[in-house]
């Protein structure tokens, strides 16, 4: 017998039992560089700093990729995954084998380590990972060029971090300046990629993926940067989509901006961009069934039910706006979004309508499933 449920945001006719969605991890961390040991060319899941130095090396600045992965753990990541790199330098072949070792792998952020302390990751490694993370629905992190010793430098000459298309843009973040410590009384420049990858990951856990991971909270591990960047510093990177490294004196140097490099628009802003990926990943997931299913009505309405309970969760924990679930997100899944002709291309369209928490303005999203075809 047939019953009306009602859900927030959506009104349903007939819900069967589905397995529920559930919410993807949201900071998995992936990292390409060299390294004085480990296999070389796969993708191996890292739980803690220990097994990382017991499979690949103690902390090395001869080595990025090991202070970059320490600095990680250090200050609140909990899952990375390690490619790391043959030979001794980057190489176009030895990168897109990276890339592809990470193919079958999941994972949210990607950092890459140069191959010298005080240099950049090549500019082919950086293009063919903006293009990449597109592809996987996760975000690029990228330190600054090493030349960029000013504000001005860094505002000037942001195009040279590679030529990306906007949607890869959307997804790529950029901090300035690199950080400094001191090792034998020298002062060494730190890229900051993998401690800003460890606060999101420690943002994501303790307060939600929609929060920006800034502010005074989010503390770098390091005593100094290149640079002590001032107001007008700021004002002139903010412009421009770059994040700041700031020194704040009674607190510690913090990351200070969470945008990407794309135009201004709701999703220039990282927690946003980090919110839409995390619902457009857990909802792909969670309806994996749907592949064996008959389009039709009652699985309109049981796709409908089992995506704005996932939702509700999100907004009863903070991650939408509204007063009500209703305020905050629609979902649109039957036959004015899934004419007979897509159907009958065995596709299922769910849009989303999504009151994000910053800024306050309604975001749609368009996902397709699969279906059986008749």
């Amino acid at each position: 017998m047939s019953k009306t449920l009602s859900s927030p945001g959506v009104l349903i006719q007939e819900a069967a039992n589905a397995p529920p969605i559930v919410g993807v991890a949201t900071s998995v961390t992936a990292f390409i560089g060299l390294a004085a040991q480990g296999q070389a060319g796969v993708a191996v899941e890292i739980s803690g700093l220990e097994a990382f130095q017991a499979a690949y090396g103690a902390t090395d600045p001869a080595y990025p990729l090991t202070q970059a992965v320490s600095d990680f753990f250090a200050v609140g990541g909990e899952t990375a995954v390690i490619v790391r790199l043959d030979g001794a330098a980057t190489t176009p072949a030895g990168f897109a084998a990276a890339l592809t070792a990470l193919d079958e792998v999941h994972f949210n952020i990607l950092v890459l380590s140069p191959d010298q302390i005080e240099g950049d990751a090549p500019l082919f490694a950086r293009e063919a990972a903006a293009n990449y993370v597109v592809q996987r629905t996760a975000v690029l992190i990228l330190d600054p060029l090493a030349v960029w010793a000013t504000a001005q430098d860094a505002a000037q000459n942001v195009g040279d971090l590679g030529n990306f298309l906007i949607e890869a843009a959307g997804r790529i973040a950029c901090y300035f300046p690199r950080a400094t410590v001191q090792i034998d009384r020298q002062v060494i420049p730190r890229p900051v990629s993998g401690a800003a990858a460890g606060l999101w990951a420690k943002t994501d856990r303790q307060k939600g993926v929609w929060i920006a991971p800034a502010g005074l909270d989010a503390v770098l591990p390091y005593a100094g940067a290149l640079l002590n960047l001032t107001d007008d510093d700021l004002n002139l990177l903010f412009p421009h989509s770059i994040n700041g490294v700031r020194l704040l004196f009674g607190t510690g140097l913090c990351l200070w901006g969470a945008v990407t490099l794309a135009p201004r628009s709701a999703q220039s802003h990282l927690n946003v961009q980090r919110l839409l990926d995390h619902i457009e990943v857990s909802v792909l997931n969670g309806l994996a069934w749907t592949a064996v299913e008959s389009a039709s009505p009652s699985l309109f309405a049981q796709v409908s039910h089992e995506v704005a309970m996932f939702l509700t969760g999100i907004w009863q924990a903070g991650g939408l706006m509204g007063a009500q679930a209703a305020d905050a997100f629609a979902v649109i899944c039957d036959g004015s979004n899934n004419p007979p002709m897509t159907v009958a291309e065995g596709l299922l369209r769910i849009d989303l309508k999504l009151a994000v928490t910053a800024p306050a303005e309604f975001i749609v999203l368009s996902l397709q499933v699969p279906v059986a075809t008749q």
